[in-house]
């Protein structure tokens, strides 16, 4: 019998090689980057630290987190700083791959509370469709997670 695991990883950039040689010896399981694999948002998108999470995505079966970004940002709410990573990892990952969490119990009031955190996705984050916004927030995690 194989199991039908779902990994969710805390990882950082420096980890992607090691996440990546796991996504290679077992290509059949399904890995969840949690924090957009907590990059440094006073780091460009386009440097080497978030490129490695970034070059994860050939790996099909890699996913990332949508989830926690005040822990990421420099800024209040809504993370303005945060926003060009999480455009370029939509853009490499496909809204197909990308899911979002509330990072519970951590969303605490003063970073904006349950409810900023799922109105970033639903509204403030500039360079989603309405289309991503839906599988973001709802068919990824389903499909993922066997829900559907």
């Amino acid at each position: 019998m194989r199991l039908q695991a779902v990994v969710c990883v805390q990882t950082r950039p420096a980890m992607a090689p090691r996440v990546a040689d796991v996504a290679e010896r077992f290509p059949e399981l399904t890995l969840v980057i949690d924090h957009l694999g907590r990059f440094d948002p006073m780091e460009a998108a386009s440097r080497p630290a978030f490129q490695a999470i970034l070059g994860l995505s050939k790996h099909a079966r890699v996913h990332l987190k949508l989830s926690g970004l005040f822990h990421l940002t420099q800024r209040a709410y809504p993370y303005v700083d945060t926003h060009r990573h999480v455009a370029r990892a939509v853009e490499a990952f496909g809204a197909a791959r990308v899911l979002w969490g509330s990072d519970f119990p951590n969303c605490l009031p003063e970073d904006a509370g349950y409810a900023g955190q799922l109105r970033l996705v639903r509204e403030d984050l500039p360079d989603l469709t309405t289309a991503q916004r839906e599988q973001i927030l709802g068919s990824t995690a389903s499909r993922v997670f066997g829900l559907a």
